[in-house]
This record gives C-alpha cells, structure tokens and sequence, in this order.
C-alpha cells in the first residue's frame, strides 16, 4: 500500500510566499514530491489556516 503524507501549513506558506527564507526549498520539495508521484495529502484544516495566513494583511 502507498503511503500518504500530510503537508503542513507551513511548508504550503513557505512555498508561497517568495520573501521567505524557506520558499525555494519548501517549493522544491512540492514539486519533487508531485514529480515523484508521491501520495501528498492536504487537510481541510491546512487550507483554511494557509488561507487564513496569506489573506491577513498584517
């Protein structure tokens, strides 16, 4: 059975986020895993906190 793996909030706001010291290896690891086939799961909770963190205009 393949395994899945859960992303975390933060490594979806890394990815995101461009001025981060952690964008190009958060965003690196994504692409590799969708690259690699890997099973990336993304909870309903890491949504709406990486939405919740992106929107807010502080």
């Amino acid at each position: 059975m393949m395994k899945s793996w859960l992303i975390d909030t933060n490594v979806l706001i890394y990815s995101y986020d461009q001025a981060c010291q952690f964008h190009q290896s958060s965003y690196e690891f994504i692409t590799y895993s969708l690259s690699a086939e890997l099973n990336l799961v993304i909870s309903h909770q890491n949504l709406l906190e990486f939405i919740a963190v992106v929107t807010n205009p502080k």
